[in-house]
C-alpha cells in the first residue's frame, strides 16, 4: 500500500492546473490569505476522503479474493486505464490552442470560502479516487500505515506549503520566481500531465492486474 499511495501523492502534487490556480491566487491582492484558505480546503478534502474510507473499512484490510477486494482492484484498474488514456489524449491534442479555465479569469475576485471551494473543484479526482481504493485494501491499524496516510496528505500538499513559506521568508524574490514558475508550468503542462498520468496509470494497471491474476 505504502509505495502506491506515496506515488499517487507525488502525482497529485505535480498536477498542473491546481498549481497554476494556486500561484494565481498567491500573487493576487491579499493572496497569502486566499492561498492559505485554498490549502486548508485542499488538505481537508484529502483528509475527508481518506478518513471516510478508513472509517468504512474499520482500518482492516479487505480479505483477499473477497468481493470488496476484487471491487477495489477493479476500480484501480479502471482508473489506471483512464489515466493512461487521459494522458495520451492530452498529448495528442497538445497542438490545439489551450483554453483557459473560466475560474482562472475571475481569480482576483476569489475570497475566503470561494478559495476553499476552488481547492475542492481542482482536485485531480481520478488520482484521489485511486488513493481511496488503495487505502481500502490497507491495514490501517499499524503505526507505519497511519504514518503513510499522514505523508500522503503532506506530500500531495507539499508544493502549496513550500510556496506559502517562500512568500513568508523571501517575499521580495517570491513574486518574480512564482511568475516564472507559473510560466514554466503553463508551457510544459501538457507534457507534465502526459508523463504523470501515463506512468501512474500504468503502475495502477500492472499492480491491479497482478493482484487480480
Amino acid at each position: 500500500m505504502a509505495l502506491t499511495l506515496l506515488l499517487l501523492a507525488l502525482a497529485i502534487s505535480l498536477e498542473p492546473f491546481p498549481l497554476l490556480g494556486f500561484i494565481l491566487l498567491l500573487v493576487s491582492e491579499g493572496g497569502r490569505k486566499k492561498a492559505i484558505a485554498f490549502l486548508a480546503g485542499w488538505m481537508a478534502t484529502l483528509i475527508v476522503v481518506i478518513g471516510s474510507v478508513a472509517l468504512i473499512s474499520g482500518g482492516n484490510p479487505v480479505e483477499r479474493n473477497s468481493a470488496p477486494s476484487t471491487a477495489a482492484l477493479v476500480v484501480k484498474l479502471v482508473l489506471g486505464i483512464f489515466l493512461v488514456g487521459w494522458g495520451i489524449r492530452a498529448f495528442t491534442l497538445r497542438k490545439r490552442p489551450a483554453k483557459q479555465p473560466s475560474w482562472m479569469k475571475t481569480i482576483d475576485k476569489i475570497h475566503g470560502l470561494t478559495a476553499v471551494g476552488l481547492a475542492v473543484l481542482v482536485q485531480p479526482w481520478a488520482l484521489v479516487a485511486a488513493g481511496a481504493a488503495v487505502v481500502l485494501s490497507g491495514n490501517l491499524k499499524t503505526p507505519g500505515q497511519c504514518v503513510v496516510l499522514v505523508l500522503f496528505v503532506l506530500m500531495a500538499s507539499a508544493p502549496f506549503l513550500a510556496m506559502i513559506a517562500y512568500t513568508v521568508f523571501l517575499p521580495d524574490r517570491a513574486t518574480k520566481s512564482l511568475a516564472n514558475l507559473r510560466q514554466w508550468i503553463d508551457s510544459h503542462r501538457v507534457f507534465i500531465q502526459f508523463v504523470v498520468c501515463v506512468l501512474i496509470g500504468l503502475w495502477l494497471v500492472v499492480n491491479s492486474s497482478l493482484s487480480l491474476a
